[in-house]
C-alpha cells in the first residue's frame, strides 16, 4: 500500500512518548511533528507542527488532545470509517491553501468538541470520497474558519452523502462564494452561526434550522427536491419573509417541523408545511396548507390561516387564540384529537364551525387553556375542559363541563343543558340573569362560588330552578334586583354574600349565613339564616317582616332601613341575638301621624345589644312636625312619634355635617379658582414684557433711547394673557428688578337648585411680590391674601360669614418664547362663623379651617397679524390648559344645642381650557375677551362630573412707566344650576 509523502518535514516532538507501530500501521499512517502513532490511531499534542497522512481507504482515528495548539497542522486523506476529534479548547492551523483535514473515504465522523479554533488558508474540511456511498458525519460544536478568498470552509465535491450538525461557528472570511459548498445529499442542520452562503448540489438535501441558528447570508437548495425544516427541542420564531429567490432560504420544495419545538411562524407566506413533530404555531399570515404526521402534533392559530389543515395520525392538538383567524378548514385526522380555545386574550367562538364538513372537523375533545375567558355562542353539544381561565356559554350548550385541578370560571348566560364539575381547586360558577340549565351545577373540592349575577330584574325560585352541589360560597352581584321565592334545599351554596344590587328573599334560606356588603342592600319578607350587615337591610317589600334564623350584627357602616305608615311599620325578627351600631334611617310614608305611636321595629329572641349611631329621616315632611327616636330594650327596638321636635343629638350633627361642608364647597370653588387665575397671568405676563426686543422701559425717570414713552403705543407680543383678574396690565416693563402688585377681586354666588339653592358673595385680596431669574426664564414670588365670604343657604334657612388670610408661592418658567408652565402652592387659615335651622331650631357655631391649593398650567401665546394700521394690527390669541385642586379641613366644634360636629373635608379639583382674544386701541389701551370651560374631576368629598362655562372680559391702562391698572368682568355658568358673576380691579408697580 503505497504512502502520500507529504510537504512537511518529519520529526518527532520531544514532549511525544515513543511508540510501537505495527509494520501494516506504520505503512498505513505517516505521522510528523507532535504526532504520533499507536495502531491505527494518531494522537496529536501542542508543537509548530502536526501531521498526519493516511493511505487513501485507510481506516484511522485521529485525535487532538484538549487545549492543544498546534500552527502548522493538516490530516491528509482520511480513510472509510475513520474518526478524527479536536480535543475541547485546541487551536489547529493550517498556514497554506490546502485542506486542513481531508478525505477521500466515506462513513467518516469529524467532531469538533467545544472551544475548538481550525483555522486555514484554504478549505478547512475537503471531502472527496469515491468509493462508498455511506455519508460522512461532521459534528462542530467549536469554529471553523477560512480566510481563503476561493475556497469554502467545507467542501465536498463528489456526489456522495454528508452530514453537518453545527451547534458552533461556521466562517468564511476571505470573501470566497460559499462558506459551505456540498454536491451530494447533504443534511445541513444549523444551531449555531453560520457566517457566508451555502450551496447545494442536485440532490434531495435537507437544511435544518433551530432556534438558536444564525445565517449571515443565504442557503440556495439548487436543484432538487430540497426540505427546509425548522427544528430541535427548543422553541423557535421563523420569519417567512425568508423563503424566496432572492431571499435568504432558496429553491426549497418542501418546508417542514421537526423535532419537540414549537416554531411560530411570523410574517406572510404561501407555502404547505409538514409537521412532523412537535407544534407550529401561525402568528402572521399562511395560505398554504398545512400536514400532520404520524404522531402527536400540536397545530395552533394566532393570526391568519387560510389554507387547508389536516394533522393526520395520532392524537394531536388544535389551539385557536383569540386573535386567530381560520378561513377554510381544519381537520384533526385519525386518532383522538383536541380542539383547545387557549391564549390570554378573551375571545368569542361559534360552535357551528365544529362539525364533519365545518370549519374544524373530526376532533374528539375540546378544552378550554390559558388565562383567557371564552365565550361559546350559538349551538352545541360537545363535551368541555376548562384546564385553565374561563368558559362562557351565551348561546346553547347540551354538553358537559367539566373543570381541572386549578381555579377555573364556567358562566352560563345563555341556555346549557348538560352537567357541569369544576373538580379540585377554587373555581367559579357564575350564573347570570336569564340564563337557564338543566342538571347538576357541582363546585367538586376547594372553595368553590356560585355568583348570581343579575344584570336585570329576575326572579328564581329555589323549589325548582337550581340544582347546585357543593359550594362553600355564594355571591350576589349585578345592579339588578334578584328574587328569590321557595326554599334553598335544591341551592347547597354555603355563605351567601350581597355584593351588589338588591337581593330580595321572599324565600326561605336556611342553608347559610348572609352577608350585605357595602353598598349592596337585602329586602324580603322571607327568611335568611344569620344575618351581617354593612350595606342595607330594608324588611318588607313595602312594609312587612324579615325573618332571620340566626344572629344579626350591624357594623358601623351598615344601614337598617324602616319604613313606617300611619298605622305599620317594617320589622326585623331575629331568633338570636341583635348587635346593633351604624345607622337607622326611617322613610315615613305620607299620612296623619299622632305623637305617642310606637312602632315595634326589631325584636331579638337572644336579646339586643349596642345602639344606632345615628338616625336619620327621609321625607321628614310626612311626619307633620312629629320626631321621631329609637328606644333600645333588653330585646327590642321601638320607633316612638313625639312633638317635641328633637330626634337626638347624633341627627343634629349630621345634618350640620352636611350643610356646612356645603357652604364651605361653595367658597372654596370661588377661592381656588379665582387664586390660579391671578397667578397664572401674572407669570405669563412677566415673560410677555421680556420677549419684546429692544424696549425697556425704566420707572422713574426718562425713556431709554427708542423706546416707548408715556402714551406711546405698545409694541407687538405685550398684551395680557388670560387676564381674568386683570393682572396682566402692566408687564411691558424692565422686569429685571421687584415688582409689587395688588389684585382685588368681588364674586356673586347663585345656586337654583331645588334642595341646596344658595346665594352669597366671595371676596379675595392679594398682594404680591416677584423678580425674575435664570436669564430671564424663571419667576418666583410670593403673596399674602384676605378673604371674605358671606353666603346664604337658602333651602335650610342658613347663613355662614367666613374670613381668612392665606400665604402662597409660585414659580414659572418660560419652556420657549411662546410656551411657559407654571406651578401654585398655598395654604390658607380661616374662621367661619354659621347658623341654620336643624329640626326647627336654630343652631350656631363657629370653626376653623385649614385650605391646601396646588396648581399647575401650561400657557402657548401667539400673535396674529391681520391688518396694518386698525385696531386688529396687534391682534394676540392666547390659550391656558390648567389643573387645579384644593382641600379642605375643619377642626371639629360644639354647636349651641350640645351636639359636637365633626366636618367632613371637602376636595375640589378641576381641569381648565381657556382661550382669550386681545389688542391695542390708541396705544396704550388694551381690551381684551376671554372664554372658557371647566370640568369638576372632584367636588364634594369626591363627587365629580360637573363641566361649566367661563367667558368675560376687561379693559387694560398703560397710565405711566412702570405703573398699569386693570379692571375685569368674569362669568361662571353650566354647572348645574349655579351661576357666579366676577368683578375686579388691579393694580402693579415695577422697580
Amino acid at each position: 500500500m503505497s504512502i502520500k509523502l507529504f510537504r512537511y518535514a518529519t520529526f518527532l516532538s520531544a514532549t511525544t512518548a515513543l511508540v510501537s507501530i505495527a509494520a501494516m500501521d506504520t505503512k498505513a499512517i505517516t505521522p510528523t511533528g507532535s504526532c504520533s502513532v499507536v495502531s491505527n490511531s494518531a494522537t496529536c499534542s501542542s508543537g509548530s507542527q502536526g501531521s498526519v497522512s493516511v493511505s487513501p481507504g485507510f481506516t484511522a482515528t485521529v485525535t487532538v488532545n484538549d487545549g492543544a495548539t498546534i500552527d502548522d497542522f493538516q490530516v491528509n486523506e482520511l480513510g472509510t470509517n475513520s474518526t478524527f476529534t479536536a480535543g475541547t479548547n485546541s487551536s489547529l492551523t493550517m498556514p497554506s491553501d490546502f485542506a486542513l483535514v481531508s478525505s477521500t473515504g466515506s462513513g467518516n465522523t469529524y467532531t469538533i468538541n467545544s472551544g475548538a479554533s481550525l483555522t486555514s488558508q484554504g478549505n478547512v474540511f475537503l471531502f472527496t470520497p469515491s468509493s462508498s456511498s455511506t455519508e460522512n458525519t461532521l459534528t462542530n460544536n467549536g469554529t471553523l474558519t477560512s480566510n481563503s478568498s476561493t475556497k469554502p470552509v467545507i467542501d465536498s465535491n463528489s456526489d456522495k452523502e454528508l452530514t453537518i450538525n453545527n451547534q458552533g461557528t461556521i466562517q468564511q472570511n476571505g470573501g470566497a462564494a460559499y462558506a459551505v459548498q456540498s454536491l451530494g445529499r447533504t443534511t445541513f442542520t444549523n444551531g449555531g452561526s453560520l457566517v457566508g452562503s451555502v450551496l447545494f448540489g442536485s440532490n434531495a438535501d435537507e437544511f435544518i434550522l433551530e432556534s438558536n441558528g444564525t445565517i449571515a447570508s443565504f442557503v440556495d437548495a439548487a436543484d432538487g427536491s430540497d426540505t427546509f425544516t425548522i427544528g430541535g427541542s427548543t422553541d423557535g420564531s421563523f420569519d417567512q419573509s425568508l423563503i424566496g429567490s432572492t431571499s435568504t432560504y432558496r429553491n426549497f420544495e418542501i418546508y417542514s417541523k421537526n423535532g419537540s419545538s414549537t416554531w411560530t411562524l411570523t410574517g406572510t407566506g404561501s407555502n404547505d408545511w409538514q409537521i412532523l413533530q412537535g407544534g407550529l404555531t401561525i402568528s402572521g399570515s399562511l395560505s398554504g396548507g398545512v400536514s400532520g404526521g404520524t404522531g402527536n402534533e400540536m397545530f395552533s392559530v394566532t393570526g391568519t390561516f387560510s389554507g387547508t389543515a389536516n394533522l393526520g395520525d395520532g392524537n394531536d392538538q388544535f389551539t385557536l387564540e383569540s386573535t386567530g383567524s381560520v378561513t377554510s378548514s381544519v381537520d384533526g385526522g385519525t386518532g383522538t384529537d383536541t380542539f383547545t380555545l387557549g391564549g390570554n386574550t378573551n375571545g368569542t367562538f361559534d360552535q357551528s364551525q365544529i362539525s364533519s364538513s365545518s370549519t374544524f372537523r373530526n376532533f374528539e375533545t375540546f378544552t378550554k387553556t390559558g388565562s383567557s375567558t371564552w365565550t361559546l355562542s350559538g349551538t352545541g353539544s360537545n363535551d368541555w375542559t376548562i384546564e385553565q381561565g374561563g368558559l362562557t356559554v351565551s348561546g346553547s350548550l347540551s354538553g358537559n363541563v367539566t373543570g381541572s385541578s386549578g381555579s377555573e370560571t364556567f358562566t352560563i348566560s345563555g341556555a346549557f343543558s348538560g352537567t357541569a364539575a369544576m373538580g379540585d381547586g377554587d373555581d367559579r360558577i357564575v350564573l347570570v340573569s336569564g340564563a337557564t340549565h338543566v342538571g347538576i351545577l357541582r363546585g367538586g373540592g376547594g372553595t368553590d362560588t356560585l355568583e348570581l349575577q343579575a344584570n336585570s330584574n329576575t326572579t328564581i325560585n329555589m323549589d325548582n330552578e337550581l340544582g347546585v352541589e357543593e359550594f362553600e360560597l355564594t355571591e350576589k352581584t349585578g345592579s339588578a334586583m334578584l328574587t328569590l321565592t321557595g326554599s334553598d334545599g335544591n341551592l347547597d351554596g354555603g355563605a351567601l354574600t350581597v355584593r351588589e344590587g338588591t337581593l330580595r328573599v321572599n324565600g326561605t334560606l336556611f342553608n347559610g349565613s348572609v352577608t350585605v356588603a357595602s353598598g349592596a342592600f337585602l329586602d324580603g319578607i322571607g327568611q335568611v339564616a344569620a344575618l351581617t350587615n354593612s350595606g342595607t337591610v330594608a324588611p318588607g317589600n313595602s312594609i312587612g317582616t324579615l325573618t332571620t334564623s340566626g344572629n344579626f350584627v350591624q357594623n358601623s357602616d351598615g344601614v337598617l332601613e324602616i319604613e313606617i305608615s300611619p298605622s305599620a311599620a317594617d320589622k326585623l325578627q331575629v331568633t338570636g341575638s341583635a348587635s346593633l351600631a351604624g345607622t337607622l334611617k326611617v322613610i315615613p310614608e305620607s299620612g296623619t301621624y299622632v305623637a305617642g305611636t310606637e312602632y315595634t321595629i326589631l325584636s331579638a329572641d337572644g336579646g339586643v345589644s349596642g345602639t344606632f349611631d345615628t338616625t336619620t329621616v327621609e321625607d321628614e315632611s310626612n311626619l307633620g312636625g312629629l320626631s321621631v327616636s329609637p328606644q333600645v330594650t333588653a330585646d327590642s327596638v321601638t320607633l316612638v312619634l313625639s312633638g317635641d321636635g328633637a330626634i337626638s343629638a347624633a341627627a343634629s350633627e349630621g345634618q350640620q355635617q352636611e350643610q356646612n361642608t356645603e357652604t364651605a364647597e361653595t367658597t372654596n370653588r370661588t377661592l381656588t379658582r379665582t387664586t390660579s387665575r391671578t397667578f397664572t397671568t401674572r407669570i405669563s405676563n412677566v415673560f410677555r414684557s421680556l420677549r419684546v426686543p429692544g424696549v425697556t422701559i425704566t420707572p422713574g425717570g426718562p425713556a431709554s433711547p427708542g423706546t416707548p414713552t408715556l402714551g406711546a403705543p405698545v409694541p407687538e407680543s405685550t398684551l395680557p394673557t388670560e387676564s381674568a383678574t386683570g393682572l396682566a396690565a402692566g408687564d411691558n416693563g424692565d422686569l429685571r428688578g421687584l415688582a409689587v402688585w395688588t389684585d382685588t377681586s368681588f364674586s356673586f354666588l347663585d345656586d337654583d337648585q331645588t334642595g341646596s339653592a344658595f346665594s352669597g358673595w366671595v371676596s379675595s385680596n392679594l398682594i404680591g411680590l416677584d423678580t425674575i431669574l435664570l436669564d430671564d426664564r424663571l419667576v418666583v414670588g410670593g403673596a399674602i391674601g384676605i378673604d371674605y365670604a358671606e353666603v346664604a343657604l337658602e333651602s335650610v334657612d342658613g347663613a355662614s360669614s367666613m374670613i381668612g388670610g392665606s400665604v402662597s408661592a409660585y414659580a414659572g418658567y418660560q419652556v420657549t418664547d411662546q410656551i411657559t408652565v407654571d406651578g401654585l402652592l398655598s395654604y390658607g387659615r380661616a374662621h367661619t362663623e354659621t347658623e341654620q335651622r336643624v329640626n326647627g331650631t336654630r343652631v350656631s357655631g363657629t370653626y376653623p379651617s385649614n385650605r391646601y391649593t396646588a396648581a399647575t398650567n401650561l400657557t402657548l401665546i401667539q400673535p396674529i397679524e391681520v391688518a396694518d394700521d386698525t385696531p386688529l394690527e396687534n391682534l394676540e390669541v392666547a390659550g391656558t390648559v390648567g389643573y387645579l385642586h384644593s382641600l379642605e379641613t375643619f377642626d371639629p366644634y360644639t354647636g349651641s344645642d350640645g351636639a359636637r360636629v365633626g366636618l367632613r373635608s371637602t376636595h375640589y379639583g378641576t381641569a381648565r381650557l381657556t382661550g382669550e382674544v386681545s389688542t391695542i386701541i390708541g396705544g396704550h389701551v388694551v381690551p381684551y375677551v376671554t372664554a372658557g370651560v371647566e370640568h369638576d374631576l372632584f367636588n364634594r368629598s369626591g363627587g365629580s362630573g360637573r363641566t361649566g362655562g367661563t367667558a368675560g372680559g376687561g379693559i387694560v391702562a398703560y397710565l405711566e412707566t412702570g405703573i398699569t391698572m386693570g379692571a375685569l368682568y368674569n362669568a361662571s355658568f353650566g354647572r348645574g344650576e349655579e351661576s357666579q358673576h366676577q368683578f375686579g380691579a388691579n393694580i402693579r408697580y415695577s422697580f
